[in-house]
């Protein structure tokens, strides 16, 4: 635990006053959240106005959150989403990791100590991974999802991490990061600090002069600290952080109560994980509801079910020794601070449990009710780093940095120099392989597809599909092959394959060409009848927040209008060009977050109803279910934004039941009979799910005598 209630480390976030790094060009600004669990990216360019543009970076697969984990698997250098579906052999936790790999493998019951390896990767055997040479890889791959690739310069990089962090592992990280990207300037910072700056950087000059003493709260997932700033001069009074107590100390408690019951499982295992799953699942479900049932099929050793009813009541007492270590650390920093607070924000995803809330306001001496919320917990900790980064650029002082160094190459040794380049080298070879190996066989696809479709008479079937069938013969083979097919290999047969579809299917090309010149006249034509009126569809990245919702605002109600004409899929799309400028939506006041989330809601709610009329309409089986799967993840959506939407639920509830989910269905149903309960489509719903579950266990239970009579 870490302490600090004096003003020695107190840190005040400056305002920015000049434009241009000392070369007198613009240099992008990168802020990384480096988190235990995930990592965000966010990205600034200083500008001649008070205020920076930040926008929230997303990964390669969309996501603003990047899973702290990395994996070494055939070649290739995996990080977040990509490394954990290899299911074994990563390493997990990074931030925790770098500080302390054998506290952090005993805490989160990781499956490895104090590094990945020894493994075979490529023709190298026995090559060992520590966390410092994982972090740089992770930090390569997260430099690469900043939207600053015209950098003209070096850019300042601002990376936060644990409050608490110890300076063994700030050396750690520096080395890290001047092994991922050298010749940039670093500077790392406490979390605390990074949420004081995004908290100056959100809120007006007039709101920051009334705020006075504001607590800022942070329960996130390995650690819970409580900060006092003062503003509008945005000094760190008092702060505390507890290391050992956070949103996964929670989840145990709940896989301990599994545990208790059906045995000891690690939670590194695929048991585990699935356990892991199912607890914050269920941790999510106490915090709507006063009860829930965690299950998970086939989980035991001897491969049964696991059924556990869970109150609130229950997982509260079981984890009131956590919820006590919280509010004691909030009630001393409010005691340190010595003064009447103004404000009470909490960040984090610990925030939403309501022991945790209730814990903050008993600490705080303030009515639950008046607990704020804010900034967005899932990217303020990034925006705040970018806001540091902008500082630094312009020259500004700003207390408080752990670190703020010039990265250079004689930072790192030689040895891990060569070993990472000569990984990079190999994932680059590898990736290059495995695109050439997918264009070959979606080419081989595709002209299957051709050959099926509205011009199907104008390739000569009885000529390619033989031919077809060679190639796919040969693509196989290649998978069993003991030396892998090259990349040269692929793509000569690859051109060798489309030069002879292109020889044999020429009426076929000369009409789809005729095609595409016909697409391209109507686009000009169309084009020439709009010339002159707004382009509102660019997507211009730094566009104002209030220009992004007006513009979201218009795509909504689009999407409406053809929603009641009845173009389904249409108003989908339209719908979905207003989430892309929400997404894109930054830095808003209160009230423009307020119409961000109820355009959000809107579209969400609509989407679901989209897709649960498509799935209606579908006669094709697997048609419908995808639909229906996707009327559920819009559902989902929707309860993210408001979890006090009847709406949300049923719809949720709805799809759940069409999907045979009958026991997550009539827990969403719950949820929307509470929120609105003389809704009698909803009571009726709930009343056929809790049928279809009795429907169902009886079943079961008939099954059972029968196989055991």
């Amino acid at each position: 635990m870490s302490s600090n209630s004096n003003s020695s480390n107190s840190s005040a976030p400056s305002t920015p006053t000049s434009s241009s790094s000392p070369s007198g060009k613009f240099t992008w600004c990168v802020g990384i959240d480096f988190g235990t669990r995930t990592s965000v990216v966010a990205s600034a360019l200083p500008a001649t106005t008070a205020k920076a543009a930040i926008g929230i970076d997303v990964n390669d697969v969309s996501n603003r959150a990047t899973p702290s984990v990395v994996a070494l698997s055939d070649g290739l250098r995996l990080t977040g989403e990509h490394a954990m579906n290899q299911g074994d052999g990563y390493i997990s936790h990074l931030a925790s990791a770098l500080e302390d790999p054998i506290a952090c493998s005993k805490r989160f019951e990781c499956g490895w100590e104090t590094k990945l390896g020894p493994v075979d990767h490529a023709d190298r055997q026995g090559v060992e991974l520590t966390p410092t040479q994982a972090t740089a890889m992770y930090l390569k791959n997260l430099r690469s999802y900043a939207s600053c690739d015209d950098a003209e310069v070096p850019d300042i990089m601002a990376i936060t991490v644990p409050d608490g962090y110890s300076d063994e592992a700030v050396e750690k990280l520096v080395k890290a990061a001047a092994l991922a990207t050298p010749n940039h300037h670093l500077v790392v910072l406490d979390h605390n600090l990074a949420i004081a700056n995004a908290y100056k950087h959100k809120e007006s000059e007039a709101k920051l002069q009334a705020a006075g003493l504001v607590l800022f709260v942070d329960v996130g997932y390995s650690h819970a600290t409580a900060t006092v700033v003062s503003y509008p001069e945005g000094k760190i009074v008092a702060t505390e952080t507890t290391k050992a107590v956070g949103v996964f100390e929670y989840i145990r408690t709940i896989c301990d109560l599994v545990r208790d019951q059906h045995g000891a499982v690690k939670l590194c295992t695929r048991r585990g994980r699935r356990l892991l799953a199912a607890a914050e699942k269920a941790l999510k479900q106490l915090s709507m509801l006063a009860d829930t049932t965690l299950e998970l099929e086939c989980f035991t050793e001897d491969d049964g079910d696991v059924r556990l009813a869970l109150t609130r009541s229950k997982f509260e007492d079981a984890a009131k020794s956590i919820t006590a270590a919280i509010q004691d650390t909030v009630a001393r920093v409010v005691s340190a601070a010595g003064c009447s607070l103004g404000r009470v924000e909490l960040v984090g995803g610990g925030s939403r449990i309501p022991c945790v809330r209730e814990a903050i306001a008993k600490a705080a001496n303030v009515p639950s009710d008046q607990l704020g919320a804010g900034l967005d917990g899932s990217s303020c900790v990034a925006a705040g780093a970018a806001a540091v980064a902008v500082d630094v650029a312009r020259g500004d002082t700003v207390e408080g940095i752990k670190k703020d160094v010039q990265l250079t190459d004689d930072m790192v040794d030689s040895k891990e120099r060569e070993l990472e380049e000569w990984m990079q080298d190999v994932h680059d070879k590898e990736t290059s392989r495995l695109l050439a190996k997918n264009a070959f066989e979606t080419y081989i696809y595709t002209v299957r597809d051709w050959m099926n479709g509205d011009k199907e008479g104008l390739l000569p079937k009885d000529k390619i599909a033989p031919r077809l069938d060679k190639e796919e013969l040969w693509f196989e083979d290649g998978q069993y092959a003991e030396v892998p097919v090259s990349t040269e290999q692929y793509q000569d047969r690859l051109k060798a394959l489309e030069g002879f579809v292109q020889s044999e299917g020429e009426a076929f090309f000369k009409a789809r060409e005729e095609d595409r010149q016909k697409a391209e006249k109507e686009l000009e034509e169309r084009a020439a009848q709009e010339k002159g009126k707004e382009k509102e569809d660019h997507d211009y990245r730094k566009m104002p927040a209030s220009e992004r919702l007006r513009m979201a605002a218009k795509n909504k109600e689009e999407g409406n209008v053809v929603f009641k004409a009845g173009n389904l899929q249409d108003a989908v799309s339209r719908y979905a060009r207003a989430m892309q400028h929400l997404n894109k939506a930054f830095d808003m006041s209160p009230e423009q977050q307020a119409e961000h989330d109820s355009i959000a809601l809107s579209c969400h709610l609509n989407t679901a109803q989209c897709y649960i009329k498509m799935a209606a309409k579908e006669s094709d089986k697997e048609k419908a279910e995808r639909a229906w799967e996707k009327a559920v993840d819009a559902a989902k959506d929707a309860v993210k934004i408001k979890d006090g939407s009847a709406k949300a639920h049923y719809r949720l509830a709805f799809a759940l039941d069409h999907l045979g989910k009958f026991d997550e269905g009539l827990t969403s149903a719950k949820r929307a009979r509470h929120l609105a309960p003389e809704d009698k489509e909803i009571v009726r719903l709930e009343s056929r799910l809790q049928t279809q579950i009795e429907r169902q266990n009886a079943k079961a239970k008939k099954m059972y005598k029968k196989m055991f009579a």
